[in-house]
C-alpha cells in the first residue's frame, strides 16, 4: 500500500504531539477568557471571531498531522496517559464557560425543567409559556417556569416550535434540572459523565479486538468533540455511549441486548435506527428470533415515543418541521436540490416542491444503499467496524443538515477504522462559522472530504498508515 507521508523520526513525532496537546489546552483557555465576547448574536469583535475560527482550523491541522503519526508512539503507555490527561484537562477548563456562537443549550435547559415538573415537553412551545395561547389553556406551572428561567426561555431559538429532542434525551435533561437547575455548567458535567462512559467503551472495544489503545487519540483529543460538547454545549454526546454499547453487543451477537441499546439510542436521536440492518443480518437464518427481536425493538421505541405520539402533529412540532423542510450547511443535498429544481422548471412539474423531492430521493437512495451494503453476512468484527462507520458517514454526507456537531456521530466509529478523509474534517468544518461570507464555503467544507472518502473506499488506500486489516467484499 502507498504511504501517505514520509515518516519523521520519533523525536519529531513526540514534539508534534506535545504541540497539539498544548494548543488544545490553550484553546480551552482562550474560550474561557473570551466566551462572553463570542455569544451568539452579540459577538463583540470581528478580530476575536476570526481568531476563534482560525484557532479551530489550526487545531484541525495539528490533529490531522498527529493522527497520521499516531502509530509511531503506539507502544509507549506513558503517551496514553498524556493523551487522557490532556483531553480531560481541556474538557474541565471548558465546563464553567458560556457556550460560544451557539444557543441550542437554552432548549435543553428549558426542556429539562418542563419534563422535571411533569409536563409533556411536546405539548407546548416556549412562546406559549411566555405569551399564553388564545386557543387552549397553558398550565400555570409552565408560566411560572418561564418567569423563573430568566434569560433562558428568551434565548431559545425557534421558540414557536415544540421540542425536537426525543424522550430519552428529555429524561436526561430532567435529571440535570433536578440536580443542577438552570445551570449550563451542570449540563456540561452531565456531558462529561457520558463522555467518560464513551471513552471506557472505546477502550473496551479496542482492547477486546486487539487494536492499538493509542487509537483513543482519534476520539479523546479530537477538537470537534471537545469544541462541540464543551465549548458549544451540544447534546449529541448523550447518544455516544448508547451507540457504542449497541456496537459492542451486536458484534458479540447478543441480539436482545443490542436491540435495547438501539432503542435507547433512537430515544436520544432518531437516526441510529439506520443500524437495524446490522442487527437483522445477525439473525437472517433464524426467522423466529428475528421476529422477536424486531418486535421487542419496535415495542421499545413505540413505548419510548408515547409522549410524542400522544400530542398533536402540525408544523409547530419540531419533528414535523425538521422532516419537511429543515436544511443547513448541506453540500450534496443542496447540489441535488438545485438540479431537481431546474428539472421541475423545465418540465413544469409543480405538484411537489424540489425540497420535498430531494428529501424523498436521498431517502430512497440511502435505504437502497443499506439493503445493498448489508446484502452479505457479516463475518468479522472488522466488517462491523467498517460498515457501521461507512453508513454513518454516508448519512452525514447526504443529510440536508450537515451541522458540525452532527459529525460527532461519525467520530467514535472512526476510532476503530480510521480514514484519512474523515480525519481531515476538523480542518474544514470550522469554516461553517464563515458561511455568511459566501454560500460556496459549504462545498469547500464537504466536497473535498467526500471525494477523498469515496477514493479510500474504492481503492482501500492508506490502511497501512494505521496498521489496518483489509476488509474484503464490502
Amino acid at each position: 500500500m502507498m504511504k501517505l507521508i514520509k515518516s519523521p523520526n520519533l523525536k519529531t513525532v513526540k514534539q508534534i504531539f506535545i504541540i497539539n496537546l498544548l494548543l488544545l489546552i490553550f484553546y480551552s483557555i482562550f474560550i474561557s477568557v473570551f466566551d462572553n465576547d463570542l455569544i451568539l448574536g452579540s459577538v463583540k469583535s470581528n478580530d476575536i471571531f476570526f481568531e476563534y475560527v482560525g484557532f479551530k482550523i489550526l487545531l484541525g491541522v495539528l490533529f490531522f498531522i498527529s493522527s497520521i503519526l499516531v502509530c509511531k508512539i503506539s507502544n509507549e503507555k506513558k503517551w496514553l496517559w498524556i493523551i487522557l490527561g490532556g483531553g480531560l484537562t481541556a474538557r474541565i477548563i471548558l465546563i464553567p464557560t458560556y457556550p460560544v456562537v451557539e444557543n441550542d443549550f437554552y432548549r435543553y435547559l428549558w426542556d429539562g425543567a418542563v419534563s422535571a415538573n411533569g409536563i409533556n415537553p411536546y405539548e407546548y412551545s416556549p412562546i406559549e409559556a411566555l405569551e399564553g395561547n388564545t386557543e387552549r389553556e397553558v398550565p400555570d406551572i409552565l408560566k411560572q417556569l418561564a418567569a423563573e428561567s430568566g434569560e433562558i426561555i428568551h434565548g431559545i431559538n425557534h421558540p414557536h416550535i415544540r421540542t425536537i429532542y426525543p424522550p430519552v434525551a428529555q429524561v436526561i435533561f430532567a435529571a440535570c434540572y433536578f440536580i443542577f437547575p438552570w445551570k449550563i455548567w451542570g449540563l456540561k458535567i452531565f456531558f462529561l459523565l457520558f463522555d467518560l462512559a464513551a471513552l471506557y467503551l472505546i477502550f473496551l472495544l479496542l482492547k477486546k479486538y486487539k487494536k492499538p489503545i493509542i487509537f483513543i487519540f482519534f476520539y479523546w483529543l479530537n477538537p470537534i468533540i471537545i469544541h462541540e460538547f464543551y465549548a458549544a454545549a451540544h447534546m449529541d454526546i448523550l447518544l455516544i455511549p448508547f451507540v457504542l454499547s449497541f456496537l459492542f453487543f451486536v458484534i458479540l451477537r447478543s441480539d436482545y441486548i443490542s436491540s435495547i441499546f438501539l432503542s435507547l439510542a433512537a430515544g436520544i436521536k432518531i437516526w441510529p435506527v439506520i443500524f437495524m440492518p446490522a442487527l437483522i443480518r445477525n439473525m437472517w437464518s433464524n426467522k423466529r428470533k428475528l421476529f422477536f427481536v424486531l418486535f421487542i425493538t419496535a415495542a421499545l421505541i413505540g413505548i419510548i415515543f408515547i409522549p410524542v405520539l400522544t400530542t398533536f402533529f402540525d408544523r409547530s412540532l419540531g419533528f414535523v418541521v425538521y422532516a419537511q423542510s429543515w436544511t443547513n450547511n448541506e453540500a450534496v443535498f443542496r447540489i441535488l436540490n438545485f438540479f431537481i429544481k431546474q428539472f421541475n422548471l423545465i418540465i413544469g412539474f409543480n405538484y411537489f416542491s424540489s425540497l420535498q423531492l430531494t428529501r424523498w430521493l436521498t431517502g430512497f437512495f440511502f435505504i437502497s444503499f443499506l439493503f445493498f451494503y448489508f446484502r452479505k453476512t457479516i463475518k468479522s468484527p472488522e466488517e462491523y467496524f467498517e460498515k457501521i462507520l461507512v453508513i454513518t458517514a454516508v448519512l452525514f454526507f447526504i443529510s440536508p443538515t450537515q451541522f458540525p456537531w452532527y459529525f460527532t456521530w461519525v467520530i467514535p466509529f472512526s476510532v476503530f477504522r480510521p480514514k484519512v478523509s474523515l480525519l481531515l474534517y476538523p480542518v474544514f468544518l470550522p469554516l461553517y462559522q464563515l458561511n455568511y461570507l459566501s454560500p460556496y464555503l459549504v462545498y469547500l467544507q464537504h466536497i473535498p472530504i467526500l471525494i477523498l472518502f469515496l477514493f479510500e473506499l474504492r481503492f482501500k488506500k492508506w490502511g497501512d498508515t494505521f496498521g489496518l486489516t483489509e476488509v474484503k467484499g464490502l
